[in-house]
Protein backbone atom coordinates (compact mmCIF):
# COMPACT_ATOMS: atom_id res chain seq x y z
CA UNK A 1 0.00 0.00 0.00
CA UNK A 2 1.30 3.29 -0.87
CA UNK A 3 0.54 5.75 2.13
CA UNK A 4 -0.49 9.10 1.28
CA UNK A 5 -2.29 10.82 4.60
CA UNK A 6 0.57 11.75 6.71
CA UNK A 7 -1.28 12.64 9.89
CA UNK A 8 0.10 9.92 12.53
CA UNK A 9 1.87 9.61 15.94
CA UNK A 10 3.46 12.30 15.42
CA UNK A 11 6.45 9.90 13.84
CA UNK A 12 8.94 11.40 10.68
CA UNK A 13 9.40 9.74 7.64
CA UNK A 14 5.41 8.54 6.84
CA UNK A 15 4.26 8.23 3.52
CA UNK A 16 4.80 5.83 1.14
CA UNK A 17 5.47 2.38 0.80
CA UNK A 18 5.89 2.62 4.56
CA UNK A 19 5.82 -0.86 6.94
CA UNK A 20 3.88 0.66 9.35
CA UNK A 21 1.28 1.49 7.22
CA UNK A 22 0.85 -1.42 6.02
CA UNK A 23 1.36 -3.74 8.82
CA UNK A 24 -1.61 -1.64 9.85
CA UNK A 25 -3.31 -2.77 6.51
CA UNK A 26 -2.62 -6.28 7.97
CA UNK A 27 -4.10 -5.72 10.34
CA UNK A 28 -8.07 -4.50 9.42
CA UNK A 29 -7.68 -7.04 6.96
CA UNK A 30 -7.26 -10.22 9.21
CA UNK A 31 -9.92 -8.52 11.87
CA UNK A 32 -12.69 -8.18 8.89
CA UNK A 33 -11.81 -11.80 7.97
CA UNK A 34 -12.84 -13.00 11.27
CA UNK A 35 -15.78 -10.78 11.90
CA UNK A 36 -16.94 -11.22 8.35
CA UNK A 37 -16.68 -15.04 9.17
CA UNK A 38 -18.66 -14.64 12.49
CA UNK A 39 -21.37 -13.02 10.54
CA UNK A 40 -21.52 -15.93 8.04
CA UNK A 41 -20.56 -14.11 5.33
CA UNK A 42 -17.76 -16.54 3.32
CA UNK A 43 -17.04 -14.43 0.57
CA UNK A 44 -15.50 -11.69 1.81
CA UNK A 45 -14.16 -13.39 4.66
CA UNK A 46 -12.31 -15.45 1.91
CA UNK A 47 -11.36 -12.46 0.27
CA UNK A 48 -9.94 -10.59 2.61
CA UNK A 49 -8.65 -13.35 4.10
CA UNK A 50 -6.55 -14.07 0.40
CA UNK A 51 -5.33 -10.40 0.80
CA UNK A 52 -3.69 -10.08 4.02
CA UNK A 53 -1.83 -13.53 2.51
CA UNK A 54 -0.64 -11.43 0.20
CA UNK A 55 0.18 -8.58 2.26
CA UNK A 56 2.31 -10.31 4.42
CA UNK A 57 4.48 -12.29 1.94
CA UNK A 58 5.23 -8.65 0.18
CA UNK A 59 5.71 -7.25 3.46
CA UNK A 60 8.58 -9.06 4.15
CA UNK A 61 9.97 -9.05 0.73
CA UNK A 62 9.98 -5.58 0.73
CA UNK A 63 10.73 -4.58 3.88
CA UNK A 64 12.32 -7.14 6.22
CA UNK A 65 16.63 -6.39 6.49
CA UNK A 66 18.30 -9.66 7.16
CA UNK A 67 21.87 -6.91 8.22
CA UNK A 68 19.42 -5.80 11.12
CA UNK A 69 17.36 -8.91 11.61
CA UNK A 70 14.80 -6.76 11.82
CA UNK A 71 12.16 -4.80 9.43
CA UNK A 72 12.85 -1.01 7.67
CA UNK A 73 10.86 1.81 7.81
CA UNK A 74 10.08 1.75 3.89
CA UNK A 75 11.96 0.54 0.54
CA UNK A 76 14.62 3.23 0.19
CA UNK A 77 16.07 3.36 3.96
CA UNK A 78 17.63 1.30 6.45
CA UNK A 79 16.31 2.83 9.48
CA UNK A 80 14.43 0.34 11.74
CA UNK A 81 11.16 1.78 13.44
CA UNK A 82 10.15 0.67 16.90
CA UNK A 83 6.12 1.16 15.37
CA UNK A 84 6.22 -1.25 12.44
CA UNK A 85 8.44 -3.96 14.09
CA UNK A 86 6.90 -4.45 17.60
CA UNK A 87 3.16 -4.30 14.85
CA UNK A 88 4.77 -6.80 12.92
CA UNK A 89 5.20 -9.18 15.97
CA UNK A 90 2.18 -8.58 17.60
CA UNK A 91 0.41 -8.76 14.21
CA UNK A 92 1.57 -11.93 13.24
CA UNK A 93 3.55 -10.69 10.12
CA UNK A 94 6.80 -12.49 11.04
CA UNK A 95 7.15 -15.65 9.09
CA UNK A 96 8.56 -17.47 12.34
CA UNK A 97 9.67 -17.71 16.09
CA UNK A 98 13.10 -17.10 14.98
CA UNK A 99 12.51 -14.01 12.87
CA UNK A 100 9.79 -12.48 15.77
CA UNK A 101 12.91 -13.72 18.39
CA UNK A 102 14.93 -11.34 16.10
CA UNK A 103 12.85 -8.57 16.11
CA UNK A 104 12.29 -8.53 19.86
CA UNK A 105 16.10 -8.60 20.43
CA UNK A 106 16.95 -6.15 17.65
CA UNK A 107 13.82 -3.73 19.50
CA UNK A 108 15.94 -3.35 22.69
CA UNK A 109 19.24 -1.98 20.83
CA UNK A 110 17.00 1.26 21.10
CA UNK A 111 16.43 1.25 24.88
CA UNK A 112 17.94 3.57 27.62
CA UNK A 113 17.39 3.33 31.14
CA UNK A 114 14.00 4.91 31.13
CA UNK A 115 12.66 3.31 28.08
CA UNK A 116 12.42 2.19 24.46
CA UNK A 117 13.58 5.72 22.49
CA UNK A 118 11.92 5.39 18.71
CA UNK A 119 14.00 5.81 15.98
CA UNK A 120 11.15 7.39 13.75
CA UNK A 121 10.94 10.04 15.93
CA UNK A 122 14.48 10.76 17.85
CA UNK A 123 15.32 11.49 21.38
CA UNK A 124 11.45 10.25 22.67
CA UNK A 125 9.88 7.74 23.87
CA UNK A 126 6.67 7.58 23.02
CA UNK A 127 4.21 4.80 25.99
CA UNK A 128 1.99 4.74 22.83
CA UNK A 129 4.19 2.75 20.35
CA UNK A 130 6.24 1.24 23.83
CA UNK A 131 2.85 -0.87 24.34
CA UNK A 132 2.97 -1.90 21.49
CA UNK A 133 6.74 -3.17 21.71
CA UNK A 134 5.58 -4.40 25.58
CA UNK A 135 3.15 -6.38 23.89
CA UNK A 136 5.38 -7.91 21.32
CA UNK A 137 8.34 -8.63 23.64
CA UNK A 138 5.44 -11.16 25.45
CA UNK A 139 4.19 -12.52 21.79
CA UNK A 140 7.20 -13.34 20.57
CA UNK A 141 7.42 -15.40 24.28
CA UNK A 142 10.41 -13.17 25.55
CA UNK A 143 8.39 -12.08 28.91
CA UNK A 144 11.07 -11.57 31.03
CA UNK A 145 12.10 -8.55 28.24
CA UNK A 146 8.69 -7.26 28.26
CA UNK A 147 8.48 -6.51 32.65
CA UNK A 148 12.28 -5.01 31.83
CA UNK A 149 10.77 -2.72 29.67
CA UNK A 150 7.57 -1.85 32.10
CA UNK A 151 9.77 -1.88 35.23
CA UNK A 152 11.90 1.08 33.38
CA UNK A 153 9.44 2.90 31.35
CA UNK A 154 6.00 2.66 33.02
CA UNK A 155 8.16 3.02 36.59
CA UNK A 156 9.50 5.98 35.49
CA UNK A 157 6.33 7.41 34.46
CA UNK A 158 4.49 6.58 37.85
CA UNK A 159 7.95 7.54 40.15
CA UNK A 160 9.47 10.39 38.61
CA UNK A 161 8.64 13.78 40.37
CA UNK A 162 7.73 15.05 36.92
CA UNK A 163 4.34 13.05 36.63
CA UNK A 164 1.61 13.04 39.09
CA UNK A 165 2.82 9.65 39.75
CA UNK A 166 -0.84 7.93 39.43
CA UNK A 167 -1.63 8.40 35.55
CA UNK A 168 0.58 8.13 32.34
CA UNK A 169 2.48 10.89 30.51
CA UNK A 170 1.96 10.90 26.67
CA UNK A 171 5.27 10.66 26.40
CA UNK A 172 8.81 12.35 27.25
CA UNK A 173 12.07 12.83 25.88
CA UNK A 174 15.23 10.18 25.87
CA UNK A 175 17.01 12.43 29.23
CA UNK A 176 12.83 12.05 30.95
CA UNK A 177 12.15 15.39 30.13
CA UNK A 178 8.77 16.45 29.55
CA UNK A 179 9.52 18.46 25.81
CA UNK A 180 7.78 15.45 23.96
CA UNK A 181 7.18 16.32 20.78
CA UNK A 182 9.22 19.81 20.80
CA UNK A 183 10.19 20.20 17.51
CA UNK A 184 7.01 18.24 16.10
CA UNK A 185 3.83 19.92 16.63
CA UNK A 186 4.41 21.31 20.34
CA UNK A 187 6.10 24.00 19.92
CA UNK A 188 9.02 23.59 22.54
CA UNK A 189 6.41 24.15 25.72
CA UNK A 190 6.33 21.27 27.88
CA UNK A 191 2.63 22.44 29.14
CA UNK A 192 1.67 20.50 25.66
CA UNK A 193 2.76 16.65 27.23
CA UNK A 194 -0.39 15.39 28.85
CA UNK A 195 -0.23 13.71 32.11
CA UNK A 196 -3.40 11.40 31.92
CA UNK A 197 -3.19 9.97 28.80
CA UNK A 198 -4.82 6.87 28.06
CA UNK A 199 -2.79 5.90 24.60
CA UNK A 200 -0.08 5.26 27.24
CA UNK A 201 -2.06 2.59 29.23
CA UNK A 202 -0.74 -0.77 27.47
CA UNK A 203 0.46 -2.73 30.36
CA UNK A 204 -3.08 -2.78 31.14
CA UNK A 205 -4.32 -4.81 28.77
CA UNK A 206 -0.89 -7.11 28.66
CA UNK A 207 -0.48 -7.56 32.17
CA UNK A 208 -4.07 -9.38 31.79
CA UNK A 209 -3.72 -11.05 28.53
CA UNK A 210 0.05 -12.54 28.90
CA UNK A 211 1.06 -12.51 32.55
CA UNK A 212 -2.41 -13.10 34.19
CA UNK A 213 -3.05 -15.54 30.92
CA UNK A 214 -6.86 -14.43 29.85
CA UNK A 215 -8.01 -14.09 26.18
CA UNK A 216 -11.21 -14.27 24.23
CA UNK A 217 -11.25 -15.84 21.77
CA UNK A 218 -14.03 -15.90 19.77
CA UNK A 219 -17.51 -13.07 20.77
CA UNK A 220 -18.03 -12.65 23.81
CA UNK A 221 -16.29 -15.35 25.74
CA UNK A 222 -17.94 -18.22 24.09
CA UNK A 223 -14.38 -19.99 23.98
CA UNK A 224 -11.26 -18.69 25.34
CA UNK A 225 -7.55 -18.96 26.53
CA UNK A 226 -5.65 -19.18 29.71
CA UNK A 227 -1.59 -18.90 28.79
CA UNK A 228 -0.19 -17.37 31.63
CA UNK A 229 3.35 -16.03 31.12
CA UNK A 230 4.47 -15.99 34.44
CA UNK A 231 7.48 -13.74 33.65
CA UNK A 232 9.61 -14.78 36.86
CA UNK A 233 6.35 -13.36 38.52
CA UNK A 234 5.59 -14.56 41.75
CA UNK A 235 1.44 -14.81 41.37
CA UNK A 236 -1.20 -13.00 39.74
CA UNK A 237 -4.27 -12.43 40.19
CA UNK A 238 -7.46 -11.04 37.66
CA UNK A 239 -10.10 -10.86 35.45
CA UNK A 240 -12.74 -9.24 33.44
CA UNK A 241 -16.52 -9.70 32.60
CA UNK A 242 -18.05 -9.89 29.28
CA UNK A 243 -21.62 -9.86 28.98
CA UNK A 244 -21.33 -14.16 29.09
CA UNK A 245 -19.99 -13.15 32.60
CA UNK A 246 -16.86 -12.63 34.98
CA UNK A 247 -13.77 -14.40 33.46
CA UNK A 248 -11.13 -14.84 36.28
CA UNK A 249 -8.03 -16.56 37.08
CA UNK A 250 -5.43 -16.46 40.01
CA UNK A 251 -1.99 -18.49 39.84
CA UNK A 252 0.91 -18.61 41.94
CA UNK A 253 3.99 -20.82 42.24
CA UNK A 254 5.36 -22.49 44.80
CA UNK A 255 7.77 -21.19 46.90
CA UNK A 256 10.56 -22.88 45.82
CA UNK A 257 9.43 -22.54 42.40
CA UNK A 258 8.55 -26.38 41.64
CA UNK A 259 5.23 -26.32 41.87
CA UNK A 260 2.33 -24.25 39.68
CA UNK A 261 -0.79 -24.33 41.23
CA UNK A 262 -4.11 -21.37 39.07
CA UNK A 263 -7.68 -21.09 39.85
CA UNK A 264 -10.17 -20.66 37.15
CA UNK A 265 -13.33 -18.97 37.70
CA UNK A 266 -15.09 -19.06 33.96
CA UNK A 267 -18.76 -18.68 32.84
CA UNK A 268 -20.56 -21.64 32.59
CA UNK A 269 -21.79 -22.58 28.45
CA UNK A 270 -18.08 -21.74 27.60
CA UNK A 271 -15.22 -23.64 26.98
CA UNK A 272 -11.05 -23.06 27.03
CA UNK A 273 -8.20 -24.48 26.64
CA UNK A 274 -5.71 -24.29 28.90
CA UNK A 275 -1.79 -24.03 28.70
CA UNK A 276 0.18 -23.36 32.29
CA UNK A 277 3.84 -23.49 32.82
CA UNK A 278 6.20 -26.08 34.99
CA UNK A 279 7.24 -29.43 34.33
CA UNK A 280 5.52 -32.67 35.19
CA UNK A 281 2.22 -33.80 34.93
CA UNK A 282 -1.00 -31.34 34.90
CA UNK A 283 -3.70 -32.02 37.07
CA UNK A 284 -7.30 -30.34 36.53
CA UNK A 285 -9.74 -30.43 40.17
CA UNK A 286 -7.09 -33.07 41.11
CA UNK A 287 -7.12 -35.53 38.09
CA UNK A 288 -4.32 -36.20 36.08
CA UNK A 289 -5.17 -34.58 32.36
CA UNK A 290 -3.16 -35.24 28.71
CA UNK A 291 -1.75 -32.07 27.12
CA UNK A 292 -2.12 -32.09 23.25
CA UNK A 293 1.28 -31.08 21.15
CA UNK A 294 0.28 -27.21 21.69
CA UNK A 295 0.71 -28.47 25.26
CA UNK A 296 -3.41 -27.17 25.99
CA UNK A 297 -5.71 -29.33 27.33
CA UNK A 298 -9.15 -28.46 26.81
CA UNK A 299 -11.28 -27.18 29.66
CA UNK A 300 -15.45 -26.39 30.15
CA UNK A 301 -16.64 -22.86 31.94
CA UNK A 302 -16.80 -23.42 35.45
CA UNK A 303 -14.49 -23.34 38.58
CA UNK A 304 -11.51 -25.46 38.34
CA UNK A 305 -8.05 -25.91 39.96
CA UNK A 306 -5.08 -26.49 38.10
CA UNK A 307 -1.78 -27.78 39.73
CA UNK A 308 1.58 -28.63 37.39
CA UNK A 309 4.37 -30.36 39.50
Amino acid sequence: MNVTGLRDWARLGGGGHNSEGNALLYRVLVTAAELASYLNNTSLSTSWSANATALKSKFNEVFWLPSAGMYRDNSTTDLCPQDANSMAVLFNLTNSPEQASSVSVGLTSNWNELGAVAPELPDTISPFIGSLELQAHFASGNDERAMDLLRREWGYMLYTNLSVQSTLLEGFTANGSLGYRSYRGYNYDAAYTSHAHGWSSGPTSALTFYVLGITVTSPQGLTWSFDPHTSGLEAAEGGFETPLGWFGAKWSWRADGKIFTASLDMPRGTSGKVRVPGKGSVSVNGKRVTKDAEGFVQVPGGNHTISVG
